[in-house]
């Protein structure tokens, strides 16, 4: 009658008749809650089309790349529009949501954890023979 989701919570529920009937009454009202949601608006737009349009403007925070993040093995990676963070072991390059200290430590504990203890000077050897590799490609 309202869906899958409701055939399967409602009707298969060992509960009440009263819970069930409660139940029913709230499926109801999210599906027309629902309905409203997605009606076409005044100017021929449909709300859902709306709803798109916004989301697309909200503006998603793009994180910079500081040079803490060497202590992870992790560069700026040149070849997007915005900086995003460059695996110097594995070569992986990783979207900007993880230009944060906390997820980029966890790349390199999971995946290079045998390298944690190594000093600073032996990721500024890695960026540096990354950075002549780069050089040596665009020549």
């Amino acid at each position: 009658m309202y869906g899958y989701f409701y055939d399967l919570t409602i009707e298969s529920c060992d509960c009440s008749k009263e819970i069930q009937a409660e139940m029913e009454k709230k499926a109801i009202k999210r599906a027309y809650s629902d309905k409203d949601l997605f009606s076409e608006s005044s100017d021929g737009e449909s709300d859902e089309e709306a709803a798109v349009a916004r989301k697309k403007k909200q503006s998603v925070p793009i994180r910079k790349y500081s040079e803490t993040f060497l202590a992870f093995a992790f560069s700026e990676s040149e070849d997007y529009k915005t900086p995003r963070p460059l695996c110097l072991i594995c070569g992986i390059i990783l979207p900007n949501s993880f230009m944060k200290a906390s997820k980029l430590r966890r790349h390199f504990m999971n995946k290079h954890a045998d390298l944690s203890g190594k000093p600073l000077s032996y990721f500024e050897k890695r960026l540096e023979a990354h950075r002549l590799r780069q050089k040596s490609k665009s020549e």
